[in-house]
């Protein structure tokens, strides 16, 4: 595969990571980008000399677009994100998004993950959300463990964070700074969410082991700390919440068969919490896996986009989900460039 021509949509940090990336790769070219830095050129804003790529507003202002596919970084819902998908379906674009939802739309919007679903099949194009959380850590890592069992009874992920790093925006989300009245407040609000993926992380895994998820039940609770802690963005005193412990559970038949754990903080090595990614797998053999510290969000998530083209671009017409598209490496592309027969003596 080679030439593939991407249109960028969406230069924030997970999409600008992902230009660089693609940058690097001379089988890419660019075939435009759209996003807030308005009139620079692509190069300088990843980083790089001019490409010759003028980042515009709005998908019109690029005139006739011939692009094979897209990477979409711009929002986490698949309300928001269904116009510009639309769009570039018209155009016959495939359509890597990065955006929470997409993983498993049809989690919380069955009616627009089918429209999609009908659109990109006339199209005969593919849509395709991935990421690492979700899109890896609690859903694509553990089916993959699975493929070791004989049968699994219930799968337990959790992902303890360190948000030390990110501004203003998450931790606002996250209640960081807030007192234990104004997180409550928060949560009734709307304005402290936590983490965005666990109905879609359980359903693409329900899907997968032909699991029917008959009960769903989500906590979110604040994270209080004992000790001031400090980033580059925010002191919290004693007593403030540093973050929250969002957690999900999916039931079959009363019995727990999915629980999900995201508890994310700032400094979380100010009481000696310890962060990582841990998969425990209930099944025959059962399986554990730790993976400490936990896998960098950003660089992470902009390296599933860009390995996933040639699995997209060589997978089936539609809106899909992992556990419908071959396993992405990481390749030039995404994909193997090579078979066992080439290289036979």
């Amino acid at each position: 595969m080679s030439n593939v021509r991407v249109l960028m949509w969406g230069l924030g940090e997970i999409g600008t990571r992902a230009a660089k990336m693609l940058a690097q790769r001379p089988q890419v070219s660019f075939a435009g980008a759209i996003s807030h830095q308005v009139g620079q050129d692509l190069g300088s804003v990843i980083g790089g000399d001019d490409l010759g790529i003028e980042i515009v507003e709005s998908p019109q202002e690029l005139g006739v677009v011939e692009a094979d596919i897209c990477l979409l970084g711009t929002h986490q819902r698949v309300p928001d994100l269904v116009p510009q998908i639309e769009w570039l379906l018209d155009q016959g674009i495939s359509v890597i998004a990065s955006g929470e939802e997409m993983i498993f739309p049809w989690a919380t919007h069955p009616e627009l993950a089918d429209q999609l679903n009908a659109k990109a099949r006339a199209a005969g194009v593919t849509i395709y959300g991935t990421g690492i959380n979700p899109g890896f850590v609690m859903d694509a890592l553990p089916l993959c463990l699975s493929s070791c069992c004989a049968s699994v009874e219930r799968i337990d992920v959790t992902r303890t964070s360190d948000f030390s790093p990110y501004g203003p925006g998450p931790l606002r989300s996250l209640g960081v700074g807030l007192t234990r009245e104004e997180f409550e407040r928060g949560l009734q609000s709307g304005m402290v969410d936590g983490h965005i993926g666990f109905k879609e992380s359980m359903g693409v895994i329900a899907r997968a082991l032909g699991w029917t998820i008959e009960e769903y039940r989500e906590d979110i609770a604040p994270i209080v700390t004992n000790v001031e802690r400090h980033t580059a963005h925010i002191s919290v005193p004693p007593g403030n919440v540093v973050g929250c412990d969002h957690s999900a559970e999916a039931l079959i038949d009363g019995k727990v068969v999915i629980r999900l754990s995201h508890p994310q903080q700032i400094a979380p090595d100010a009481e000696n919490a310890r962060v990582g990614d841990f998969v425990h797998i209930h099944g025959d053999p059962p399986i554990s896996m730790e993976i400490t510290p936990e896998i960098e969000g950003g660089q992470a998530t902009a390296a599933r986009m860009v390995n996933a083209i040639g699995s997209v671009l060589e997978g089936p017409p539609g809106l899909v989900a992992m556990d419908q598209l071959t396993l992405p490496f990481a390749t030039p592309l995404g994909r193997p460039g090579t078979s066992v027969g080439d290289h036979a003596a």
